[in-house]
Protein backbone atom coordinates (compact mmCIF):
# COMPACT_ATOMS: atom_id res chain seq x y z
CA UNK A 1 0.00 0.00 0.00
CA UNK A 2 1.47 3.33 -1.08
CA UNK A 3 0.49 6.94 -1.76
CA UNK A 4 0.00 8.14 -5.33
CA UNK A 5 2.41 11.01 -4.67
CA UNK A 6 4.94 11.62 -1.89
CA UNK A 7 6.80 14.92 -1.56
CA UNK A 8 8.96 16.97 0.80
CA UNK A 9 8.60 20.74 1.00
CA UNK A 10 11.53 22.58 2.61
CA UNK A 11 10.43 25.91 4.03
CA UNK A 12 12.01 28.68 6.10
CA UNK A 13 14.64 27.69 8.68
CA UNK A 14 14.98 24.36 6.93
CA UNK A 15 11.75 22.89 8.29
CA UNK A 16 10.69 19.89 6.23
CA UNK A 17 7.07 19.08 5.57
CA UNK A 18 6.72 15.57 4.25
CA UNK A 19 3.38 14.59 2.84
CA UNK A 20 1.58 11.91 0.91
CA UNK A 21 -1.28 12.41 -1.51
CA UNK A 22 -3.97 10.13 -2.89
CA UNK A 23 -5.74 11.58 -5.91
CA UNK A 24 -9.52 11.55 -5.88
CA UNK A 25 -11.78 10.36 -8.65
CA UNK A 26 -14.85 12.39 -7.75
CA UNK A 27 -16.30 14.85 -10.21
CA UNK A 28 -17.94 18.24 -9.79
CA UNK A 29 -17.49 19.19 -6.14
CA UNK A 30 -14.13 17.74 -5.13
CA UNK A 31 -13.90 16.30 -1.62
CA UNK A 32 -10.49 16.77 0.01
CA UNK A 33 -9.58 15.27 3.38
CA UNK A 34 -6.58 16.68 5.26
CA UNK A 35 -4.95 14.34 7.81
CA UNK A 36 -2.46 15.90 10.24
CA UNK A 37 -0.22 13.71 12.41
CA UNK A 38 0.55 14.33 16.07
CA UNK A 39 3.73 16.03 17.27
CA UNK A 40 6.80 14.47 15.71
CA UNK A 41 4.66 12.17 13.58
CA UNK A 42 5.11 11.21 9.95
CA UNK A 43 2.46 11.48 7.26
CA UNK A 44 2.34 7.68 7.04
CA UNK A 45 1.72 7.09 10.75
CA UNK A 46 2.46 4.24 13.13
CA UNK A 47 1.46 0.95 11.51
CA UNK A 48 0.69 3.04 8.39
CA UNK A 49 -2.52 4.19 10.04
CA UNK A 50 -2.81 7.49 8.14
CA UNK A 51 -2.10 5.80 4.84
CA UNK A 52 -4.72 3.15 5.60
CA UNK A 53 -7.30 5.78 6.56
CA UNK A 54 -6.53 7.68 3.37
CA UNK A 55 -6.98 4.61 1.19
CA UNK A 56 -10.20 3.70 2.93
CA UNK A 57 -11.63 7.19 2.45
CA UNK A 58 -10.62 7.18 -1.21
CA UNK A 59 -12.02 3.72 -1.87
CA UNK A 60 -15.31 4.52 -0.12
CA UNK A 61 -15.92 8.10 -1.23
CA UNK A 62 -13.56 8.71 -4.15
CA UNK A 63 -12.05 11.70 -2.36
CA UNK A 64 -8.59 13.23 -2.51
CA UNK A 65 -6.60 12.73 0.71
CA UNK A 66 -3.54 14.71 1.81
CA UNK A 67 -1.55 13.38 4.79
CA UNK A 68 0.82 15.79 6.52
CA UNK A 69 3.78 15.23 8.82
CA UNK A 70 4.11 17.24 12.03
CA UNK A 71 7.69 18.13 12.88
CA UNK A 72 6.91 21.54 14.45
CA UNK A 73 4.03 22.88 16.51
CA UNK A 74 3.55 25.74 14.04
CA UNK A 75 4.01 23.67 10.88
CA UNK A 76 0.47 24.26 9.67
CA UNK A 77 0.89 28.01 9.45
CA UNK A 78 4.50 27.81 8.27
CA UNK A 79 4.01 25.32 5.49
CA UNK A 80 0.83 23.25 5.37
CA UNK A 81 -1.27 26.23 4.27
CA UNK A 82 0.84 26.65 1.14
CA UNK A 83 0.74 22.93 0.32
CA UNK A 84 -3.05 22.82 0.67
CA UNK A 85 -3.60 25.97 -1.36
CA UNK A 86 -1.42 24.62 -4.16
CA UNK A 87 -3.39 21.37 -4.17
CA UNK A 88 -6.72 23.21 -4.36
CA UNK A 89 -5.43 25.39 -7.19
CA UNK A 90 -4.26 22.32 -9.14
CA UNK A 91 -7.64 20.61 -8.72
CA UNK A 92 -9.65 23.61 -9.83
CA UNK A 93 -13.38 23.99 -9.38
CA UNK A 94 -15.33 23.80 -6.13
CA UNK A 95 -13.61 22.02 -3.22
CA UNK A 96 -15.22 20.62 -0.07
CA UNK A 97 -12.70 20.28 2.78
CA UNK A 98 -12.58 17.85 5.70
CA UNK A 99 -9.96 17.58 8.46
CA UNK A 100 -8.62 14.80 10.68
CA UNK A 101 -6.12 15.69 13.38
CA UNK A 102 -4.34 13.59 15.99
CA UNK A 103 -3.11 15.12 19.27
CA UNK A 104 -1.16 18.29 18.36
CA UNK A 105 -2.43 17.82 14.82
CA UNK A 106 -5.89 18.42 16.30
CA UNK A 107 -4.71 21.54 18.07
CA UNK A 108 -3.21 22.97 14.90
CA UNK A 109 -6.38 22.03 13.07
CA UNK A 110 -8.74 23.89 15.40
CA UNK A 111 -6.54 26.87 16.25
CA UNK A 112 -4.76 27.37 12.92
CA UNK A 113 -6.42 25.55 10.02
CA UNK A 114 -9.84 27.07 10.71
CA UNK A 115 -8.34 30.54 10.28
CA UNK A 116 -7.41 29.75 6.67
CA UNK A 117 -9.99 27.25 5.44
CA UNK A 118 -13.65 26.38 5.85
CA UNK A 119 -14.18 22.71 6.68
CA UNK A 120 -17.43 20.83 6.34
CA UNK A 121 -16.43 18.45 9.15
CA UNK A 122 -13.49 17.83 11.46
CA UNK A 123 -12.49 14.82 13.57
CA UNK A 124 -10.06 15.83 16.33
CA UNK A 125 -8.54 12.98 18.34
CA UNK A 126 -7.09 13.46 21.85
CA UNK A 127 -6.50 17.18 21.45
CA UNK A 128 -4.58 18.35 24.55
CA UNK A 129 -6.76 20.53 26.76
CA UNK A 130 -4.42 21.27 29.68
CA UNK A 131 -2.95 24.44 28.19
CA UNK A 132 -4.45 27.45 26.40
CA UNK A 133 -8.03 26.35 26.90
CA UNK A 134 -9.11 29.96 26.37
CA UNK A 135 -7.75 29.72 22.81
CA UNK A 136 -9.76 26.57 22.22
CA UNK A 137 -12.95 28.30 23.41
CA UNK A 138 -12.25 31.26 21.14
CA UNK A 139 -11.67 28.96 18.17
CA UNK A 140 -15.00 27.24 18.82
CA UNK A 141 -16.81 30.57 18.52
CA UNK A 142 -15.50 31.24 15.01
CA UNK A 143 -15.10 27.77 13.50
CA UNK A 144 -18.13 27.31 11.26
CA UNK A 145 -17.91 23.54 11.02
CA UNK A 146 -19.12 20.30 12.53
CA UNK A 147 -16.54 18.92 14.95
CA UNK A 148 -16.29 15.45 16.45
CA UNK A 149 -13.90 15.40 19.42
CA UNK A 150 -12.62 11.91 20.26
CA UNK A 151 -11.00 11.12 23.62
CA UNK A 152 -9.67 7.88 25.02
CA UNK A 153 -10.81 7.33 28.60
CA UNK A 154 -7.13 7.03 29.60
CA UNK A 155 -6.02 10.19 27.81
CA UNK A 156 -4.50 12.88 30.10
CA UNK A 157 -7.10 15.42 28.92
CA UNK A 158 -10.12 13.29 29.84
CA UNK A 159 -10.80 15.23 33.07
CA UNK A 160 -11.09 18.44 31.03
CA UNK A 161 -13.67 17.04 28.61
CA UNK A 162 -16.67 18.32 30.65
CA UNK A 163 -15.34 21.87 30.21
CA UNK A 164 -14.99 21.25 26.49
CA UNK A 165 -18.54 19.90 26.34
CA UNK A 166 -19.84 22.96 28.15
CA UNK A 167 -18.00 25.30 25.79
CA UNK A 168 -19.30 23.47 22.74
CA UNK A 169 -22.92 23.47 23.87
CA UNK A 170 -23.31 27.12 24.85
CA UNK A 171 -25.73 29.22 22.83
CA UNK A 172 -24.43 31.66 20.25
CA UNK A 173 -22.33 31.02 17.17
CA UNK A 174 -20.29 28.22 18.69
CA UNK A 175 -19.32 25.35 16.44
CA UNK A 176 -21.55 22.31 16.23
CA UNK A 177 -19.75 19.78 18.39
CA UNK A 178 -19.94 16.13 19.35
CA UNK A 179 -17.73 14.40 21.92
CA UNK A 180 -16.99 10.67 21.79
CA UNK A 181 -15.22 8.84 24.63
CA UNK A 182 -13.52 5.56 23.77
CA UNK A 183 -13.35 2.95 26.50
CA UNK A 184 -9.86 1.53 27.14
CA UNK A 185 -8.07 3.93 24.79
CA UNK A 186 -5.01 5.91 25.87
CA UNK A 187 -3.48 8.95 24.17
CA UNK A 188 -1.85 6.83 21.46
CA UNK A 189 -4.70 4.32 21.08
CA UNK A 190 -2.11 1.64 21.90
CA UNK A 191 -3.36 -1.73 20.75
CA UNK A 192 -6.48 -0.04 19.34
CA UNK A 193 -5.31 1.16 15.93
CA UNK A 194 -8.35 -0.31 14.20
CA UNK A 195 -10.69 1.67 16.47
CA UNK A 196 -8.67 4.82 15.80
CA UNK A 197 -8.93 4.33 12.04
CA UNK A 198 -12.65 3.58 12.21
CA UNK A 199 -13.36 6.82 14.06
CA UNK A 200 -11.22 8.90 11.72
CA UNK A 201 -12.71 7.38 8.58
CA UNK A 202 -16.10 8.62 9.82
CA UNK A 203 -15.15 12.19 8.97
CA UNK A 204 -17.30 11.77 5.82
CA UNK A 205 -20.75 10.51 6.69
CA UNK A 206 -22.54 10.49 3.35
Amino acid sequence: MIFDTEKTAVIEDGLKIEYGLIHGNNRGCHRVVIIKAGAGGSYIGHEEKYLKIARRLHDTHGCTVLCLSNYASDSFERGDVTVIRELIAEMGGEVELYYIGNSNGSTQGLLDATQYFNFRRMVLVNMPLMMNFHKIKEALTRADTEIRFVYGEKDPSISYVPFLRNAGQKEGNLARTEIVTVKGADHNFAGMTDAFMELCAGVITD
